[in-house]
């Protein structure tokens, strides 16, 4: 009977309370990971990854952080945002008053060193314009916006408000 108890006792002792436990980046699980350490990875920018396994065999898993992205691949992914011409338009007339055919008759008065109007032209009747594309930042600039501000577009759909 007393080795009955000390069992149980055992069982009970290696139970752990998940639901209350604190997970934190850098944990080892052996043998498998409960499922609440996916659910908080899943919450705090986090994975877990199989590791080496010990010398018996036994599987373990940590707890890792997803790396932050480099500024250049967030460059990348703010390059790749498409507007369709629609959005461009509707936007920098809710900001400046202007259509297409203003912004060409504005660059014909201002003509920018290096800027191809007749490519210009056709860079404007494309269906969709690419955060990427040099133009969308020389004519940003041009109308008084920076590199921010243009990021600022094809994230939310409108420039930001200026204080001209």
């Amino acid at each position: 009977m007393e080795n009955i108890l000390e069992n149980e006792f055992e069982e009970e002792k290696e139970k752990i309370d998940y639901d209350n436990f604190i997970f934190e980046a850098g944990q080892i699980f052996e043998g498998e990971y409960p499922p609440q350490a996916a659910q908080w990875c899943n919450e705090n920018n986090c994975y877990i990854e199989e590791i080496e396994p010990l010398e018996d065999g036994t599987r373990r898993f940590e707890i890792k952080e997803i790396p932050k992205p480099t500024e250049e691949e967030i460059r990348q992914r703010l390059n790749m945002l498409t507007l369709t011409a629609a959005d461009v338009e509707r936007a920098i007339y809710k900001a400046k008053g202007m259509d297409f055919d203003d912004i060409i008759e504005f660059v014909k008065s201002n003509p920018p060193e290096g800027l191809d109007i007749k490519a210009l032209k056709i860079e404007l009747k494309a269906n969709n314009f690419y955060r990427g594309n040099p133009y969308v930042e020389q004519i940003g600039m041009l109308l008084g916006y920076n590199s921010d501000d243009l990021d600022y577009l094809f994230q939310n759909k409108e420039l930001p408000e200026k204080n001209d």
